[in-house]
């Protein structure tokens, strides 16, 4: 008799690593006391955490035994989306890019994205750090940061990181993305054209099981470990082994398991 693995539960949470955030309107942006619209030169603090419940179960096997069941450890992955709307209605980034005002809405858009990207690869809690995989040039938003341990060295493809396996344990265990991040609207350049102007922020979290099996594509692609006595490439033997938690094997993987995103904003 087999069990399946656990499941991978996450919620997001503020700062606390305790109340779900999720949601429209729940993102806990925070901005200096007794304020309650963005002006130049104000700080904007923001609280996110991708909580991975813990959990423990005992199951009775046939033969009267138990046997101890946990949720299943993940691999994390985040995005950070930043969206402004004139009072005309304008939005960037989007579509249209023809309409007369979009370079108010860019303007903003172009102060608070790059210091939100900076920010998110800037943070280490000492077991991993985020790493942005820059995959699309023409729209950065859209490529997504991958949590990866941070105790290794620089690689000069990306696509080697190893991820941090996260969860799979009894207690919740909370990963900060952007928690306790401030960033500044800048003090100059912004002028009465830009008052009334609307800034949505939106976080992307996704968890995946910590499991990348060899499928029959990986067929005669090079073997992914110590090949000492066996072949170099991967052999029908290897199909259905774990392939390392590196960024690369996760990408596909993350991109079919993810059709429908779960945000908060």
């Amino acid at each position: 008799m087999l069990y399946m693995g656990g499941p991978v539960y996450i919620y997001f949470s503020d700062d606390s690593g305790e109340r779900n955030t999720s949601g429209e309107n729940n993102l806990v942006m925070t901005l200096p006391p007794n304020w309650d619209k963005l002006y130049p030169g104000m700080n904007i603090k923001f609280e996110a955490k991708a909580v991975l419940q813990g959990g423990r179960w005992e199951k009775e096997k046939y033969n009267g035994e138990t046997v101890e069941i946990y949720t299943t450890g993940a691999i994390l992955r985040a995005k950070v989306l930043v969206q402004v709307t004139t009072p005309s209605g304008t939005k960037y980034p989007s579509e249209d890019a023809t309409a007369e005002d979009i370079h108010i809405a860019q303007s903003l858009y172009d102060n608070l994205w790059p210091q939100l990207q900076a920010k998110a690869q800037s943070s280490d809690d000492g077991t991993g750090r985020w790493v942005f995989d820059l995959q699309n040039t023409e729209k950065l938003e859209e490529n997504y940061f991958y949590y990866i341990l941070s105790d290794q060295a620089t690689q000069a493809d990306i696509s080697n990181y190893k991820l941090v396996e996260v969860g799979g344990v009894e207690e919740d265990v909370a990963v900060g993305f952007l928690n306790d991040a401030v960033v500044t609207l800048s003090g100059l350049g912004f002028i009465n054209e830009h008052a009334d102007c609307d800034i949505k922020f939106t976080i992307v979290f996704h968890a995946l099981q910590a499991f990348l099996p060899y499928e029959e594509e990986d067929l005669d692609q090079p073997y992914q470990g110590d090949t000492t006595g066996r072949p170099d490439r991967v052999v029908w033997a290897d199909i259905g082994l774990a392939k390392p938690l590196t960024l690369g094997n996760s990408r596909r993987v993350f991109t079919e398991a993810f059709s429908v995103i779960y945000e908060t904003t």
